[in-house]
Order: structure tokens, then C-alpha cells, then sequence
């Protein structure tokens, strides 16, 4: 017994004393401390989609949209496409080798097809950063009067499309899974009554976001679908040996050595390649 094993043991064996009936938390248990050859291709996207919007992205349709100002796009027309998608990529990686899963890229495709089990292939069919502007009123009351001030804030979101298929499973259309890692400005601040003019105004005070942060946002992005994906992977395995959905999404928490239960999983399941594709125009 290596030392991950162990280890991993030594932390569920409560568990495995409370699950000997074969539940979904049996057959989740089972795969973190049991699936030693987890093989994963991680194929990367073709580049990166930046889009900018003047409002929020979930705006009711039909509402007009205000004309873009273009000195409000901060960051989508200067970031580098290349340097972002390696450094959410090499995240991704980074972060699955920590659950101890076999990470093969583009260069190692022989080596992948030479394998003789089950394999899983993760393709990122389209990586967006997507920068837009939403508004946060703030609220303050002094002596009975209300005052409002409505500030805009800066919002950066990572949106991801993959594509998962299995080896053993050549004829069915890779399933397609999405998800969203997001950052934005930080605004706090009061009114105050200034006491030359009696004026009252409000004081911000506010944390910007900076390049760094772009940077930021590719790296945590990854590490949150790196997560994604081994829970995707363990899920997959509890509904096969169930033969049915578990009734809940487990997640794996990698530092404490723990599977909790959830009721929504990681990834939104969007449908299958070959339906989305039916329904590009």
C-alpha cells in the first residue's frame, strides 16, 4: 500500500464503518481511496474569446443596451491571449496532479492512445474572458434623510466549454460541461456631511482590479475546474456502479481528506457536441 493510499484510508475509515451498505457515499469513498490510474488528455482550446459588455450579462433581453464606451474596457483589448490560456491550462494540470491523475497533453497523444484502460479526454472546446460592467447603489441615511449614490464596478469572468468522452465509449457524442470563475472591483464607502457647505456626499473606497488580477483569474480558474473535473470524474463512477444518479453530488476536499455531499454539481451540464451542435445556426 503506497503512502497516498494510506493516508487517504486512514482519514475514511469512519467512513467506510458508516457506508457498509453499498450507497453512493461507499462507491464515492471507494474511488478516492481505491482509483490509482486515472488517465486524463487535456486538450486545449483554440484560443481565447474576449468579449466586453456594458451591462450585466444576465440583463433582461429586450432592455436596450447602453452604447459601449470604449474607455470603460480596461483589460479584454490589452490582455495576451496566448499567455492567458497557458496559464489557465498549466493550472488546470498543476491542480489535477494533486488528486494523482495522469495528465496527457497534445504532445503525448501516442503515449495516451497506447493505453489499455479506461481513459477519460477533457477538450476545452472554447475558453471566454469576458470583462463587463455592472451597478451597486449604495444607501445611507442621515437624520432622517436618504441619500443614494450608484457606482459602476468592474466584472472579469472566466466561462468555459468542455468536451468529455470516454475511450470505452467511442460512438457516444462527447458531453459538453460549463463553468464560471468570476473576479470584480471592490467599492465600500459612507456618506458624510461635510461641515463648510453642509453638503452630503459618499466617500468611496475602493479596491480596482489590475493586470495581476487577469493573471489571477486564469491560474484560480483553473485550479476551481481542475476540482470540477475529479468530481466529475468520481460522480460518473458512483452512477455507473449504482446504475442510477446518486441523489447527491459528491465533492471530493482534497486537504481535508473528506467527501461532502451537494446538491449541485460543479459543472452545468449543457447537453452533448452533437446537439450543440444541431443548434448553431
Amino acid at each position: 500500500m503506497n503512502y497516498r493510499l494510506a493516508r487517504i484510508l486512514i482519514r475514511l475509515l469512519p467512513v467506510f464503518l458508516l457506508v457498509s451498505c453499498k450507497t453512493g457515499l461507499y462507491y464515492a469513498t471507494r474511488f478516492v481511496a481505491e482509483e490509482e490510474e486515472i488517465h486524463v488528455l487535456l486538450l486545449p482550446p483554440p484560443g481565447l474569446i474576449t468579449t466586453f459588455l456594458p451591462h450585466h450579462p444576465d440583463s433582461v433581453p429586450g432592455e436596450p443596451s447602453p452604447a459601449i464606451d470604449q474607455e470603460k474596457v480596461r483589460f479584454v483589448h490589452e490582455v495576451d491571449d496566448s499567455a492567458y490560456v497557458r496559464i489557465f491550462m498549466e493550472s488546470i494540470r498543476h491542480h489535477l496532479g494533486r488528486f494523482y491523475v495522469r495528465v496527457y497533453g497534445p504532445d503525448q497523444m501516442d503515449a495516451f492512445n497506447e493505453l489499455d484502460t479506461t481513459a477519460f479526454i477533457f477538450r476545452v472546446a472554447q475558453l471566454e474572458l469576458l470583462e463587463y460592467i455592472a451597478r451597486e447603489t449604495f444607501v445611507g441615511r442621515i437624520r432622517s434623510r436618504e441619500f443614494r449614490e450608484t457606482v459602476e464596478l468592474t466584472f472579469l469572468e472566466n466561462n468555459v466549454w468542455f468536451e468529455f468522452s470516454r475511450t470505452d465509449e467511442p460512438d457516444i457524442p462527447p458531453e459538453v460541461l460549463y463553468s464560471a470563475f468570476s473576479t470584480s472591483d471592490y467599492i465600500d464607502g459612507r456618506f458624510v456631511t461635510r461641515r463648510e457647505t453642509g453638503e452630503t456626499v459618499f466617500v468611496p473606497e475602493a479596491y480596482l482590479l489590475g493586470e495581476e488580477d487577469v493573471r489571477d483569474l486564469a491560474y484560480l480558474s483553473g485550479r476551481q475546474n481542475a476540482q470540477h473535473i475529479f468530481d466529475h470524474l468520481l460522480n460518473t463512477y458512483v452512477a455507473r456502479e449504482m446504475d442510477e444518479p446518486p441523489p447527491y453530488y459528491y465533492h471530493y476536499d482534497l486537504r481535508q481528506h473528506t467527501i461532502r455531499e451537494q446538491l449541485h454539481p460543479g459543472f452545468i451540464r449543457i447537453g452533448s457536441a452533437e446537439t450543440q451542435g444541431e443548434n448553431q445556426p
